[in-house]
């Protein structure tokens, strides 16, 4: 049984693979925020953990719909092993990733030490991240982490035919963790917010297995305090949650330094709303944040807006 009191105990966790991006850079994002925390007294008791991962392109599979899939698998699985770690020490996860696909690891992570029927995500993201290499327009796999969490592949919307070898290791990335399980997360325990830029493949699973999501629209309509009130709602049979934040879902004014940014997305003030609530609410095990890009933002504003998320 898990201690949710020994939550409140802080392990952050720097996971620096940007393999399954198409702008590389968001590993030395994670490198900057890494020694900001360190730095910061307000976390000097946290525990600092490293996954194992190597982020340079080396020799191996890789195919034009899931373009280095076999290293990126190598450096899912040890952050998984890493986050697995923590979360069975009942510590509460601040999980800095380069890419999004990273968010398989920690999911699966916690799906696998918690129950996959008891975990709820929320998913803070300007895109669905629904493709397979069935799908995808481009081949980079950080589109792809909730069609590998829940399993999807979206055949029926096929318009990649790829090979019994590529198919083969999509399949092995779908079950980094336990591989005996058909899902790391079912559709009815996961919440998008501020999903505004999508493939109509993406959004034709979203209706299949009604996918709750909340648009910019519906933010300005309900406000920030309402949809995280209603999505909490919409995950109340779900005993443990989760928080994946791509740093895209803000406003391409205030996140230059992230590789797809998106207009018409969340302000730093409604961002902090989200990050504060999850720091603040004991169900919550785990905050991922990512896509952080150091590399696109000259002016260092990115840096300074994601910094102050946790002011």
């Amino acid at each position: 049984m898990i201690d949710l009191k020994k939550r409140r105990e802080i392990s952050i966790n720097s996971c620096p693979s940007d393999l399954a991006a198409g702008k590389r850079g968001s590993a030395f994002g994670v490198s900057l925020l890494a020694n900001h925390f360190q730095q910061d007294s307000r976390f000097k008791d946290a525990e600092f953990v490293f996954a194992p991962i190597q982020n340079c392109i080396s020799e191996g599979r890789t195919f034009p719909k899931a373009k280095y899939i076999e290293q990126n698998y190598h450096n899912l699985a040890a952050t998984y092993h890493t986050v697995k770690e923590v979360i069975h020490n009942g510590r509460f996860c601040l999980n800095l990733l380069g890419d999004h696909s990273n968010a398989i690891s920690t999911v699966s992570a916690a799906s696998d030490v918690l129950g996959s029927h008891e975990i709820g995500l929320l998913w803070v993201d300007a895109h669905a991240d629904m493709h397979s290499p069935y799908t995808t327009p481009s081949g980079n796999m950080h589109g792809m982490p909730l069609a590998a969490l829940m399993g999807f592949d979206n055949k029926e919307n096929m318009v990649n035919p790829i090979g019994v070898e590529e198919d083969a290791w999509w399949n092995r990335f779908k079950n980094i963790g336990l591989t005996a399980k058909s899902s790391k997360l079912f559709p009815q325990n996961l919440v998008i917010i501020g999903l505004r830029d999508y493939e109509s493949q993406e959004i034709q699973l979203i209706k299949k297995y009604g996918i709750k999501y909340f648009t910019p629209n519906d933010i300005s309509e309900y406000g920030i305090e309402e949809i995280v009130r209603l999505s909490l709602e919409h995950l109340s049979h779900c005993r443990h949650l989760l928080c994946s934040f791509d740093i895209d879902s803000m406003d391409e004014v205030f996140v230059k330094g992230t590789g797809t940014p998106v207009k018409d997305g969340l302000t730093p003030t409604q961002a902090k709303y989200i990050i504060d609530f999850v720091l603040g609410h004991n169900q919550f095990c785990s905050l991922d944040i990512t896509e952080f890009n150091p590399t696109l933002d000259n002016t260092n504003s990115t840096f300074e807006c994601v910094v102050s998320l946790f002011e």
